[in-house]
């Protein structure tokens, strides 16, 4: 006679609380798949993070009216602006809910940089407002030529540039009314929220490239950028080699 017996398999189950999803709803409603984050990598830049897919048995709201009444309770949008605790889920709960849905919105967009990268060698992260002092190792000067069995030159001691300048405060805001709970339209949300992060990155972007379209001051020796101590006026017929040369 053979025996039998049943091995007991043990299931893992994620239980997600209202809150959560009703979050993940409401970002799927505004075209979000994956969780996102911006974390800050390499010298202090922004980078974007794609997490897991957002979980399938969560659907999204109808629209963004939907979601207010889902969150609030508020069938006929009287309260909107205001507190107003109900069986649901409180008034703040949808305005943090909201802001957060637009945050992932927003930095969805990094990509789009204006390639102001390409100019900057070195970034840092300021911690306040104030004047700030950076200090570099200067420059090694280009090789010189050798004849056969001649002796290298010595490189010049090492020495230290130091500048100063002050981190800018810019941003603009924007509110989601009454009205545009009314108009349900998110895919006129998504793009002004899509061109809020192009505005942003495009103002960086200019900030840099102007430093270079209007010569500004090299503050190391207080010549400006293009100039011909720095050896980068250039001579020759506008060509890929002669730009750059000059860069």
């Amino acid at each position: 006679m053979k025996e039998t017996a049943e091995v007991p398999v043990a299931v893992t189950q994620i239980i997600r609380d209202q809150n959560e999803r009703m979050q993940i709803a409401l970002d799927k409603t505004f075209g979000l798949t994956h969780s996102l984050q911006a974390v800050s990598g390499a010298r202090g830049l922004k980078r974007v993070v794609q997490g897991a897919a957002l979980p399938y048995e969560v659907p999204a709201f109808s629209g963004l009216r939907d979601a207010y009444v889902r969150f609030t309770g508020d069938t006929d949008l009287r309260y909107v602006g205001k507190s107003r605790v109900t069986q649901v889920v409180n008034m703040s709960s949808f305005e943090n809910a909201l802001a957060n849905t637009m945050t992932r919105l927003l930095i969805k967009d990094y990509v789009t940089d204006y390639r102001w990268r390409d100019l900057v060698t070195e970034t840092t992260s300021p911690e306040n407002f104030k004047t700030q002092e950076r200090v570099r190792a200067s420059y090694v000067a280009d090789l010189a030529e050798v004849e056969a069995d001649a002796a290298y030159e010595e490189v010049p001691a090492f020495s230290d540039e130091s500048f100063r300048y002050t981190v800018a405060q810019m941003g603009r805001k924007l509110t989601i009314t009454r009205r545009a709970i009314l108009a349900d339209d998110v895919q006129a949300i998504i793009r002004f929220v899509d061109q809020l992060g192009r505005a942003a990155w495009r103002t960086l972007a200019k900030r840099v490239w102007g430093k270079l379209i209007s010569n500004q001051t090299y503050d190391v020796d207080g010549l400006p950028i293009f100039h011909g101590d720095h050896g980068n006026l250039g001579a020759a017929a506008l060509s890929v080699a002669s730009l750059t040369a000059a860069r």
